[in-house]
Parts: C-alpha cells; structure tokens; sequence
C-alpha cells in the first residue's frame, strides 16, 4: 500500500512538473533579462510521506528537476516580465505550444520570481499540489553536476580497527565553489558570524560517526567522558542542575560519544590514532622548540591550563593522518549534497527529531544526556549525528567572520598563538535547541586547554 503511495504521488509530481525557485545575485531591475533567471536552483519538496530534495535547471526552453525521489522536465516555458521588477513563468507540457505563445496561465505550475528583493525570491503555484504540498524556499547555487543520479549515501568509506573497536569514514569528494555559510532573509535568526561564502576542498574522507568513548579508550587507555552510565551527577556549570548519565534503554554505554575532553587532548588523540594505524600524524607541538614525540607521549603531560606551546599547534593537511575538519570541511559535509539544508538531513522542524538529539524542551528527545551514536537517521553523505548528540570542536580558531570567497581548503583565521583560546564548534548537542543544531550555527569552544561534557570530535583525513 505505502509503494502505492508512493507511486501515485510520486506520478502526480511528474504530471504536474512540481517546480520550486529561488534566485540569486541579480543584477538591477531595470536591466533584468530572463537571462538572468537561468541557472541551478537547489531545494525541497515535502509531500505526503516523500521528503524529495532536488536541483532545478531553469533554461530558456526547459526546465529540468532533478531529485533524490524522481527526475522529469517540462519542455515549453514562457517567461513573461510583469513589472514592478517580477516575472511570470509558466510551465507546459508537450502539446500545449499555442498556450506557451499565447502565454496562457499554465494549469501546472506558475512561478512568480521578485527581483527587487536580495536575493532573488520566487512564489510557486503548484495547481495540482494545492493543499497538499510543502514547498522550502532556495537560492540560486552552483551548476548542477549530476549529484541525484545517484544515492549520495552511497559514498564510498573505508573500515579502520583499533584493537576490538571498528570505525568508518565516509569520502568526499573534491568540490569547486562549495557553497558555505547563511543568510537568513526572514530577519528571525542571527547568523552573522557565519555570512555566505564559497570554497574549494580538496577530496577528504569524514567520521560516519562521532568518535566514541571506546575508540578513545583504545587508544588513550582511559576514558574521561561525564556520562559514564553512574547516575545522577551535578552539571558543571550550573548551580543546583543535575543530568541522569544512564545509558539509555537499549544502547550501548561504550557506543556514546566522548565527550569531557579538551582541544589539546583532541590533538594528542588525533596523532595517537594515525601511530597505532601507521598513519603520518598531522599535527605538530613543539615543547621549548622540540617537537613532542607521540608515539612515546605521556597523555598525563597534556596541559590543563594555558599553554603556549600547546596553543601553537601546527597542522599539516597534506598527511595522511587524522585530525580534526575545518569549518568548511564540516559544513559540506553536514549539508549532504542537499543545498542550502537547515540541519544535516531536514528542513523541517518536525522533523528533525528523526535526525537529532536534542532537547525534549524544543520538541527533541535527548532526555537530556548523550546517546549511542547512529541511532538517528543519517544525513545525506551517509553520516549519523552532524546535528545534535554533541557538538564537534573543529580545527579553526573562532572568529566572527567567514573566510572570503574563492579560497583552497580554508582553515581559519591566522591568529598570533597569544589569541587561539578558543576553536569553533558545530552542530548543537544534548542540552541545547532547534537553533543551535542547525548547520549555519558557530560557536567557540571553551578555552583550548579545558574540556565539556557538551563537546566532544569528529575525524576527518586526507588519503583514502
């Protein structure tokens, strides 16, 4: 019954040639050609039980929709400036020419793009879909390069083991242009410290998962995580709070998350990682100008306090080693190849708690502590957790602003070592809300030498 469903809305969308646009970098209206509106517009579609993310290609003559769920194209197209800086475009089907001359309302899908605003905004009027449907507004992006010919969770990844302990890291590919960063047009979220920008990453391959408690067991013999399965425990922080450490009903103690460790511990980890795997470690500490030796390095040494040395760790991508992603690496790989997405795997709200672990307050069910990780529904790259469980302290130093357009595997601001307290961190956690979980949001980390039980990793390397 579902696969019939399923197949009757999935026949009724290419019947109707279910269409969704948004605009970007316009020039000014009065020079606006149709020209202008060409381009790959990436969005969502929600209907009944299908959640379809899609990339339009809106040419002079056609327009194509490409989909996970479906892909269909309507062949006549007439665009129609109405002004006032809008413009009408309908969509027809074969045989429907004299219509498309005479531009008559199309009884499938009308578009109405408004060029006066920034960027572009388009209305659609699905005829068919009316009441039914639920349509995301999108912006103008990158060309459209085949990304829903295939399922994208369908990357390729490779199994590492560490003793017992088995972990997968799902490959990206290299990308141009990758689209980063937020602008909310609605004015009801403050995403300034994470404006729009585009980048260009090299392949790298990511974490499936966060790195739990017992792969940091294996491999620094101690495992500091607050939620340790013992019960009630104070929450550091906040006077009079406890949180219930439990594992929760069905999961696996040793399959939560790490979390309680600091930024330098992270960086001692990574490198101990890539040693017991034969792997070139990526980060460098240099002690009175030696630099530290982890194969041999006492964990117990790590610094828990200030320290310069520590603070001005190196990092070299080109290794082969693991280490914690970028802010751009963490991004593209959160969004999933799915566009300009709210959170890794959704754009619904009500959706979200099928992808996340958040608060039970704003509609979540975290119950207020960490949870075995791949317990949600991934993202589209095939990776569980980029929302929510905890958040995931990334390579670069945090700073109001985005990287400019246009550079090549970005890594953050080049601060003086005195200035690099905190790292940025990403992807909301246990404790907090909607708006914390979503992708554009940034953060800083507590200062580098201090850990969280909100905090914990993720590894991203290059090489595989």
């Amino acid at each position: 019954m579902k696969k019939l469903y399923t197949f009757c809305v999935c026949a009724l969308l290419a019947a109707a040639g279910t269409v969704f646009l948004s605009c970007n970098n316009a020039p000014s209206s009065d020079d606006l050609t149709k020209e202008d509106l060409y381009g790959s517009y990436w969005g969502h579609l929600f209907v009944g039980p299908i959640n379809a993310d899609m990339c339009l290609v809106v040419q002079a003559d056609k327009i194509d929709v490409n989909s996970t769920a479906m892909s269909f194209s309507y062949p006549l197209i007439s665009y129609k400036d109405v002004g006032d800086g809008k413009w009408l475009v309908n969509c027809y089907s074969k045989g429907e020419e004299e219509k498309m001359k005479n531009n008559e309302p199309s009884m499938h899908v009308r578009l109405l793009f408004d060029t006066t605003s920034t960027p572009f905004t388009c209305e659609p009027n699905i005829i068919p879909m009316a009441g039914i449907a639920d349509f995301l507004p999108v912006v103008k992006g990158r060309p459209y390069e085949g990304e829903y010919s295939d399922d994208s969770s369908k990357l390729p990844s490779k199994t590492y083991k560490v003793g017992s302990v088995a972990f997968n890291m799902r490959q990206i590919p290299a990308v141009k242009g990758a689209q980063l960063g937020y602008k909310d047009v609605t004015g009801f979220m403050d995403f300034s410290d994470n404006m729009p920008y585009t980048a260009n990453l090299s392949a790298y391959s990511i974490g499936e998962t966060e790195v739990t408690q017992e792969l940091w067991q294996e491999v620094m013999g101690s495992n500091p995580s607050f939620f340790d399965n013992s019960g009630n425990k104070p929450l550091p922080g906040i006077d009079g709070y406890e949180v219930n450490t439990k594992v929760a009903s069905g999961e696996e103690q040793e399959k939560r998350p790490v979390e309680n460790v600091s930024f330098f511990q992270m960086i001692a980890f990574c490198n101990k990682l890539s040693i017991k795997l034969d792997l070139e470690p990526c980060y460098t500490v240099k002690v009175g100008g030696t630099p530290i030796d982890f194969k041999t390095f006492d964990i117990s040494q790590i610094p828990t306090e200030r320290n310069e040395d520590w603070m001005g760790v190196e990092m070299d991508m080109s290794k082969n080693g693991f280490r914690l992603p970028t802010e751009a690496e963490w991004e593209w790989a959160a969004k999933g190849g799915k566009g300009n997405i709210a959170w890794a795997g959704t754009n619904r709200t009500t959706a979200l708690k099928c992808y996340a672990w958040y608060n039970n307050a704003t509609g979540g069910d975290s119950g207020e502590r960490t949870h075995e990780v791949k317990k949600k529904t991934p993202n589209g790259y095939g990776l569980y957790d980029m929302s929510g469980n905890v958040d995931e302290v990334c390579w670069d130093v945090y700073e109001d602003t985005t990287p400019p357009d246009g550079l090549t595997d970005p890594k953050g601001a080049e601060k003086p070592v005195a200035e690099r307290s905190n790292r940025s961190q990403r992807g909301g956690d246990w404790f907090l809300n909607t708006k914390s979980c979503r992708i554009a949001m940034r953060s800083p980390s507590l200062n580098v030498e201090e850990a969280s039980e909100f905090a914990g990793l993720r590894l991203v390397k290059r090489g595989d």
